[in-house]
């Protein structure tokens, strides 16, 4: 399934994640996965983020 067939569903998840497999017992199931570099890339965007907003408060 591309990413638009299942955003176009209703899914919304963060960039990265790709659909590798339905379940076949059970459609419903969709499952994702991503590779562990880009969690990595976004935790560290996510730990800068919030140190310039510390930092912005602390200069208030």
């Amino acid at each position: 399934m591309t990413e638009d067939e299942w955003r176009g569903i209703g899914i919304q998840q963060s960039e990265g994640w790709v659909n590798y497999m339905v379940h076949q017992p059970e459609p419903h199931i969709i499952l994702f996965r991503r590779p562990i570099a880009v969690a990595e890339a976004q935790a560290q965007k996510a730990a800068a983020a919030a140190a310039a907003a510390a930092a912005a408060t602390r200069a208030c």
